[in-house]
Protein backbone atom coordinates (compact mmCIF):
# COMPACT_ATOMS: atom_id res chain seq x y z
CA UNK A 1 0.00 0.00 0.00
CA UNK A 2 2.79 2.48 1.02
CA UNK A 3 4.52 1.89 -2.31
CA UNK A 4 1.33 2.75 -4.41
CA UNK A 5 0.05 5.66 -2.07
CA UNK A 6 3.92 7.49 -1.80
CA UNK A 7 3.59 9.22 -5.67
CA UNK A 8 0.29 9.83 -5.42
CA UNK A 9 0.54 11.05 -1.06
CA UNK A 10 3.44 11.07 0.59
CA UNK A 11 1.43 12.42 3.93
CA UNK A 12 -0.76 9.36 3.51
CA UNK A 13 1.96 6.91 2.60
CA UNK A 14 3.82 8.07 5.57
CA UNK A 15 1.33 8.37 8.43
CA UNK A 16 -1.74 6.67 7.71
CA UNK A 17 -1.64 3.07 9.87
CA UNK A 18 -2.68 0.79 6.51
CA UNK A 19 0.48 1.91 4.52
CA UNK A 20 2.50 0.84 6.81
CA UNK A 21 0.83 -1.78 9.02
CA UNK A 22 3.45 -4.81 7.99
CA UNK A 23 6.03 -2.87 9.58
CA UNK A 24 4.48 -3.56 12.70
CA UNK A 25 3.20 -7.33 12.13
CA UNK A 26 6.54 -7.96 11.18
CA UNK A 27 8.00 -6.59 14.35
CA UNK A 28 5.85 -8.82 15.95
CA UNK A 29 6.71 -11.90 14.32
CA UNK A 30 10.07 -11.24 14.90
CA UNK A 31 9.30 -11.07 18.45
CA UNK A 32 7.27 -14.02 18.38
CA UNK A 33 9.90 -15.93 16.31
CA UNK A 34 12.16 -18.34 18.48
CA UNK A 35 15.37 -20.07 17.84
CA UNK A 36 19.17 -20.07 18.82
CA UNK A 37 22.05 -19.48 16.85
CA UNK A 38 25.55 -18.79 17.50
CA UNK A 39 26.66 -15.41 18.28
CA UNK A 40 28.76 -15.54 14.98
CA UNK A 41 25.47 -15.82 12.92
CA UNK A 42 23.46 -12.82 15.39
CA UNK A 43 26.77 -10.41 14.97
CA UNK A 44 26.57 -11.22 10.83
CA UNK A 45 22.84 -10.38 11.15
CA UNK A 46 23.30 -6.97 13.04
CA UNK A 47 26.02 -6.32 11.13
CA UNK A 48 23.84 -6.62 7.80
CA UNK A 49 20.88 -4.57 9.51
CA UNK A 50 23.57 -1.73 10.59
CA UNK A 51 24.57 -1.85 6.88
CA UNK A 52 21.20 -1.36 5.90
CA UNK A 53 20.34 1.32 8.44
CA UNK A 54 23.86 3.27 7.61
CA UNK A 55 22.71 2.99 3.91
CA UNK A 56 19.50 4.24 4.34
CA UNK A 57 20.56 7.31 6.34
CA UNK A 58 23.26 8.40 4.44
CA UNK A 59 22.33 7.21 0.74
CA UNK A 60 18.82 8.91 0.75
CA UNK A 61 18.58 12.84 -0.06
CA UNK A 62 15.99 14.84 1.04
CA UNK A 63 14.59 14.70 -2.71
CA UNK A 64 13.63 10.90 -2.82
CA UNK A 65 9.98 9.81 -2.23
CA UNK A 66 9.49 8.25 1.08
CA UNK A 67 8.23 5.65 2.59
CA UNK A 68 7.62 3.75 -1.05
CA UNK A 69 10.29 1.09 -1.94
CA UNK A 70 12.74 3.18 0.11
CA UNK A 71 11.16 2.07 3.62
CA UNK A 72 12.37 -1.69 2.95
CA UNK A 73 16.12 -0.44 3.19
CA UNK A 74 16.20 1.08 7.22
CA UNK A 75 13.26 -1.63 7.57
CA UNK A 76 14.97 -4.68 6.52
CA UNK A 77 18.12 -3.28 8.28
CA UNK A 78 16.20 -2.84 11.87
CA UNK A 79 14.26 -6.31 11.72
CA UNK A 80 18.19 -7.89 11.45
CA UNK A 81 19.39 -6.21 14.46
CA UNK A 82 16.00 -7.16 16.36
CA UNK A 83 16.09 -10.57 14.90
CA UNK A 84 19.69 -11.28 15.20
CA UNK A 85 18.87 -11.23 19.69
CA UNK A 86 21.98 -11.73 21.43
CA UNK A 87 25.58 -10.85 20.07
CA UNK A 88 27.75 -7.99 20.33
CA UNK A 89 25.17 -5.10 18.87
CA UNK A 90 22.83 -6.31 21.24
CA UNK A 91 25.16 -5.71 24.52
CA UNK A 92 26.23 -2.69 23.27
CA UNK A 93 22.44 -1.14 22.76
CA UNK A 94 21.40 -2.58 25.98
CA UNK A 95 23.68 -0.81 27.91
CA UNK A 96 22.93 1.86 30.24
CA UNK A 97 24.35 4.54 28.49
CA UNK A 98 22.15 4.07 25.25
CA UNK A 99 19.15 2.79 27.16
CA UNK A 100 18.98 6.40 28.92
CA UNK A 101 18.92 7.92 25.52
CA UNK A 102 16.36 6.07 24.25
CA UNK A 103 14.71 6.26 27.56
CA UNK A 104 14.44 9.75 27.49
CA UNK A 105 14.55 9.91 23.04
CA UNK A 106 10.94 10.40 22.84
CA UNK A 107 10.23 12.95 25.67
CA UNK A 108 12.93 15.40 23.97
CA UNK A 109 11.07 14.76 20.09
CA UNK A 110 7.77 15.96 21.54
CA UNK A 111 9.33 18.65 23.67
CA UNK A 112 11.87 19.99 20.77
CA UNK A 113 9.18 20.39 17.83
CA UNK A 114 7.14 23.61 19.98
CA UNK A 115 10.40 25.40 21.39
CA UNK A 116 11.32 25.24 17.06
CA UNK A 117 8.06 26.55 16.02
CA UNK A 118 8.40 29.18 18.83
CA UNK A 119 11.52 30.45 18.35
CA UNK A 120 10.62 30.67 14.28
CA UNK A 121 7.31 32.74 15.37
CA UNK A 122 9.06 34.54 18.21
CA UNK A 123 12.43 35.75 15.74
CA UNK A 124 10.97 34.73 12.10
CA UNK A 125 13.91 32.57 11.64
CA UNK A 126 14.89 29.48 12.07
CA UNK A 127 17.34 28.78 14.73
CA UNK A 128 21.30 28.14 14.38
CA UNK A 129 22.51 24.47 14.65
CA UNK A 130 24.25 25.02 17.50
Amino acid sequence: MGVWETPRTLANAFYLPWGRAWEFMTGAAIALVAGSRSRVVNDMLALAGVALLLAAIFGFTPGDPYPGWRALVPFIGTALVIYARDGLLTRTLSSRPLQFVGDISYSVYLWHWPMLVAFRKHTGADPEPW
